[in-house]
């Protein structure tokens, strides 16, 4: 009998000392998950077909909401992101949610790429006259129903102002 206890006690206690290679495992994918979310921020604004409409002068044509985004933890938002129709963000994480008027003007000045491992997303960093919030960039992110990864912005939401030479 003193064998069997013996061999429990060790199969215990080996087992309390190391952690199981399952949850190591799932920690290891979460941590490289949440790593892969926060990309790293690249200007393409030199990169065709970005680079053919920065300096261009576009009006809003549709309805849009300017969401002010607080970083996960911080205190102040860091950046405005345009939406159409519900924006996906409720939470704590949105300072200020605006509408922004049909006839607004903008102007694209700059290409980002946010290069991450689940996703590549592309927006234009543009300033609004007048600003939605003098202090903060914003983004108008290069995806449905606003425009896509080639750069093309939807007519249904904003309309290109042909330049006066």
């Amino acid at each position: 009998m003193s064998t069997v206890a013996s061999a429990c006690r060790d199969i215990q206690s080996s087992a309390m000392t190391r952690p199981p290679r399952f949850s190591l495992s799932i920690t290891l994918l979460l941590l490289a998950l949440f790593l892969g979310c926060n990309g790293e921020h690249r200007d393409v604004s030199n990169v065709a077909p970005y680079s053919t409409v920065i300096g261009h002068t576009f009006r809003v044509v549709g309805a849009i909401e300017a969401l002010a985004i607080r970083p996960f933890g911080a205190d102040a938002p860091a950046y405005i992101a345009l939406w159409a129709a519900e924006p996906p963000y409720s939470g704590p994480e949105v300072a200020f949610r605006r509408p922004v008027s049909r006839g607004t003007l903008f102007k694209i000045v700059r290409a980002d790429l946010n290069d991450t491992i689940l996703d590549d997303t592309y927006s234009y960093v543009v300033e609004f006259s007048p600003p939605i919030e003098p202090s903060l960039p914003t983004h108008l992110r290069l995806r449905q129903p606003f425009g896509t990864a080639d750069g093309t912005l939807n007519p249904q939401y904003f309309e290109r102002i042909k330049s006066l030479k």
